[in-house]
């Protein structure tokens, strides 16, 4: 059998198993494009957790990612647990809701979310005014960007080959969709 074959029936192979795993959204001119459910995100991404991140001021810890992608959204929510310390203050527990845009990584081959805002946060015992709510959310924003920046929401398996052949990331009816091709 030729070179050319056993690479087709490989590719053959892959795709039928992908196709019936349920996870191939679209194959056309521009490739093959898998589709990624916000529950599959969550498991990706809750091995990376608890992270904890210490500044000059303080720490956080962030931990419980679940990640949602919004109806008509192109931005990947995550609730999420965050323990907040200063050295002036004692532990603060909260909840936040992020946001965030998909970027694919070759180098790593991940995605990760890049223009973090903060969307909701809610501390349990902790009261905040109109105005030391607004200095809080634009102090804390840079340092959860921060982490997001360095904690992939999805890697592909080092194992595989598929990182290489990335073309493109986006969301479209709340799924992430990753496109491979040549």
């Amino acid at each position: 059998m030729s070179f050319n074959k056993k690479i087709h029936y490989l590719f053959s192979s892959l795709f039928l198993i992908l196709f019936f795993a349920g996870c191939v959204h679209k194959v056309d001119k521009q490739g093959l494009t898998l589709g990624l459910t916000p529950s599959e995100l969550s498991e990706s991404f809750n091995d990376s957790f608890p992270l904890k991140k210490d500044f000059v001021f303080g720490s956080i810890v962030i931990d419980n990612p679940n990640i949602d992608i919004p109806k008509n959204s192109q931005r990947i929510t995550a609730g999420i647990n965050l323990d907040f310390q200063t050295m002036f203050t004692e532990k603060v527990e909260g909840n936040f809701i992020i946001s965030g845009e998909p970027i694919f990584d070759k180098k790593s081959a991940s995605i990760f979310l890049q223009n973090v805002k903060i969307e909701k946060f809610k501390f349990a015992k902790l009261k905040l005014g109109n105005s030391f709510y607004k200095t809080f959310l634009d102090s804390l924003n840079p340092m959860i960007n921060q982490v997001f920046e360095k904690y992939p929401i999805y890697t592909i398996p080092k194992k595989s080959f598929q990182g290489s052949f990335v073309k493109d990331v986006k969301i479209e009816n709340s799924k992430l969709l990753i496109t491979y091709g040549i």
